[in-house]
């Protein structure tokens, strides 16, 4: 084993992969449900299903499960890599701050899909980065994947601004070129790409001090 392989599991790590993992499709699959349910007449199923897509909190999220599922099952084995990891720990983390400090008061939420947007911007996002953490092999990550790291981002504004473009709809209101105007929500989107920016140097900086750590407790006294 080299020191880019996963370590093989722990049966609680097994367990908690799968809780997480149970979690997380529990909740997307609710949301979306609900969201057809909520568009039928209006949009129709693929419209919906565009629409449902076009949040980066269901993207991201997605993206946590694929990384369980290829913890679990090694495959796809690209979600397995430290760097997409990393990634993934990024993007589900900043899904849960930004909405808890731009969105929460944005939509007036009751029952079951309260619930899962509890789950969706709170309990995965602080739970996929606790196990994020906890994981092994830290000390993988390089400073330049923090540039690279926003490809994704980026290929999603972009996604979300031409869309918009044509459907005139806007997934958060901190984009909406109708309402804001294009400079403004350019201002934004680079605002964003900043935070991402900055918190992915944060992410690689703690690999890099857990990975130090790690090395003094095994280290002979």
């Amino acid at each position: 084993m080299t020191m880019h392989d996963p370590a093989p599991l722990t049966p609680f790590a097994r367990r908690a992969l799968l809780a997480l993992a149970l979690l997380v499709a529990g909740s997307l699959a609710v949301e979306y449900l609900l969201l057809l349910r909520a568009t039928w007449t209006e949009l129709g199923p693929v419209l919906g299903s565009v629409r449902y897509v076009s949040y980066f909190t269901i993207l991201s999220n997605l993206a946590v499960l694929l990384v369980c599922v290829s913890a679990l099952t090694g495959w796809p084995a690209f979600f397995a890599r430290p760097a997409v990891r990393g990634a993934v720990t990024l993007y589900i983390a900043l899904t849960g701050v930004i909405y808890a400090l731009l969105l929460r008061d944005t939509w007036e939420l009751e029952g079951i899909l309260r619930l899962t947007d509890a789950s969706l911007h709170y309990v995965v996002p602080a739970v996929s980065v606790l196990a994020w953490l906890a994981s092994p092999g830290h000390g993988t990550l390089r400073w330049r994947l923090v540039v690279s790291w926003l490809a994704f981002p980026v290929v999603y504004l972009t996604w979300v601004l031409l869309r918009g473009a044509r459907s005139g709809e806007y997934p958060y209101p901190f984009l909406d070129v109708a309402e804001l105007g294009l400079s403004v929500v350019l201002f934004n989107a680079l605002v964003l790409l900043g935070v991402f920016l900055a918190s992915g140097g944060m992410l690689v900086a703690v690999d890099k001090v857990a990975a130090r750590r790690l090395a003094s407790a095994r280290a002979p006294t």
